[in-house]
């Protein structure tokens, strides 16, 4: 759905009166639309470095319009935890396809006009350094009134330009295509409309766009793509999929649970509160509601943390192995980095740079991945295509979840948008279908005088979705694998599957207990130096223990 885009460069401890007043009263004059569903408003009144960008990169695929309020100069955006650069930003709205407008109500100078005019955004409203604060309140406020009646952007300008002017006649106006103001860095009074005449006739969303929240499904999108997606690599989900194909009816029970029974435990558990109906802990994942939108955000954090760990086992492996593969430092300082991050950056730390760097390790020494479709994947995330703008997207969601959490009409949707991208990295990623997850519980050497060969039972768990739990289960091998921990399994033509200890960036708690029957996988969270203590969380629940 379009959004309208709010930055309010306001200090939380001591707020300016006038800046607040802008906020609240834009709001007032464009929520009763917002409930109508014409649009969607983002609202941030602290506004501060490290959220600015990241949030443009959230709505990037929807925003139409962007709004700062606050202090500014020829280069910067005087934000709260540092200046944001004007030439990053410009850059970042010019990648906005659907922006229709910039709105700067503040010290804005000639260079940020130029800028954002160079980068493609169609229009922009702007003011300079001597306007008074009381005289941009009006201006803005009276401009977003007039929108929400229905004005277009150049009559809203007229009439918010007559308000001020009808206090101080003295202040100089300035409308065309491009910016003829003086120098970039000048602090000459200016208030002004650059833009062609084609954008003055935007005006707001009259109606819902696209879609109706009321109208979408939870989980159509993401079992249609899934079924299509697993099908390759499940012969249950073939068979529902070339049974669809036929024009035949598939339940949706049968389509739910044999996506979960294919996909490995550790994702399948998150997958399965966004599919089944029913209350959890109290809350209804499978509605559109802010705890299905931090349920989809978890699901995106444990596939990309399950990418790492497999690269970072065979990182393992491959250093302790008989080449003794060398470790860039550029790579060195980036694990260093994930280890050791503070407590508060676990939530919304970006494993993605470490991933791609651990690609470009491994392809530097000509190693053959464990799980080649590694390969493919990380191509994927250097080339920018539909699933790297997914992963950006979910990212930029997990930064702004653990920053506030949206209310029921923006976290409905963004459940919509969030989950097509994360279908489109379930169906990437799908390919981890082929392989098992399973816990080595302990082994046995079986040596009887009738062998002519040892055999060593393995107890194990296998985990795999089962809807009455799972249990532990014998296995006979003429070879042995590790035990008490948790390998990633891939089946060859005879013999025991080769396997990829993940151990010990995933645990399974109850490996080491011998009455316990079921798993109870730990992820590798962090190191912390302070404790000198390694900090594990509960592979299925948000919460944190330390090991």
């Amino acid at each position: 759905m379009d959004l309208l885009f709010f930055a309010f460069a306001n200090d939380p401890d001591q707020p300016l009166p006038a800046l607040q007043e802008e906020d609240n009263r834009i709001y007032q004059a464009l929520s009763p639309r917002q409930q109508q569903r014409h649009f969607i408003l983002h609202r941030d009144s602290f506004t501060r470095l490290d959220n600015l960008a990241r949030d443009i990169a959230l709505y990037r695929q929807e925003v139409i319009l962007f709004h700062y309020s606050g202090h500014a100069g020829a280069e910067v955006l005087h934000l709260d935890g540092g200046p944001a650069q004007s030439l990053g930003i410009a850059g970042l709205l010019g990648k906005c396809p659907k922006l229709a407008a910039v709105v700067l109500n503040g010290c804005s100078t000639g260079g940020q006009v130029a800028r954002l005019l160079e980068a493609g955004v169609p229009a922009v409203i702007a003011t300079s350094a001597p306007v008074e604060d009381a005289k941009a309140k009006n201006f803005s406020i009276r401009l977003y009134e007039c929108l929400a009646n229905g004005d277009s952007l150049g009559d809203a300008f007229d009439l918010a330009i007559g308000q001020v002017l009808a206090a101080d006649a003295t202040i100089p106006i300035q409308r065309g295509a491009t910016w003829e103001g003086g120098e970039p860095d000048s602090d000459e009074p200016l208030w002004g409309f650059f833009g062609p005449e084609s954008a003055r006739q935007w005006r707001l969303p009259a109606a819902p766009a696209g879609y109706a929240v009321q109208d979408f499904t939870p989980n159509e999108l993401l079992l249609d793509r899934l079924t299509a997606a697993l099908s390759a690599y499940s012969e249950e989900i073939n068979r529902l999929h070339q049974t669809e194909e036929m024009g035949m009816e598939v339940s949706i029970l049968d389509k739910r649970e044999a996506i979960l029974k294919a996909l490995p435990h550790p994702i399948s558990e998150h997958v399965r509160k966004l599919l089944v109906p029913g209350t959890e802990a109290g809350q209804f994942y499978d509605r559109l509601s802010p705890a299905r939108l931090q349920q989809m955000a978890v699901v995106y954090e444990s596939l990309t943390e399950l990418l790492l760990y497999i690269l970072l086992a065979q990182l393992w492996d491959e250093m302790n192995g008989a080449g003794k593969l060398p470790l860039p430092d550029a790579t060195q300082a980036e694990i260093r980095r994930w280890l050791v991050r503070p407590a508060e950056e676990s939530q919304t730390f970006d494993v993605i740079p470490l991933i791609r760097g651990l690609r470009r390790t491994f392809d530097a020494a000509g190693i053959a991945y464990f799980v080649p479709e590694l390969g493919r994947v990380s191509n994927e995330f250097r080339e920018g295509g539909d699933f790297a703008r997914a992963c950006d997207f979910l990212q930029s969601l997990r930064v702004r979840l653990a920053r506030r959490k949206p209310n029921e009409t923006e976290a409905a949707h963004l459940c919509i948008m969030a989950e097509a991208r994360l279908a489109t990295v379930l169906c990437e990623i799908g390919f981890i279908a082929r392989y098992t997850f399973a816990s080595v519980k302990g082994i046995d050497v079986m040596k009887y005088r009738h062998l002519e060969q040892a055999q060593f039972r393995h107890r194990v768990v296998r985990l795999v979705q089962r809807f009455v739990g799972l249990a532990e289960e014998p296995v006979f091998y003429t070879e042995y694998m590790h035990t008490t921990s948790v390998l990633l399994l891939r089946s060859g033509a005879e013999g025991p599957p080769e396997f990829l200890n993940l151990t010990p960036f995933i645990l399974d708690e109850n490996a080491f207990d011998e009455k316990a029957s079921i798993e109870k996988l730990q992820f590798f969270e962090r190191y912390a130096p302070e404790q000198d203590a390694y900090v594990y969380r509960h592979g299925y629940k948000d919460r944190t223990s330390v090991v």
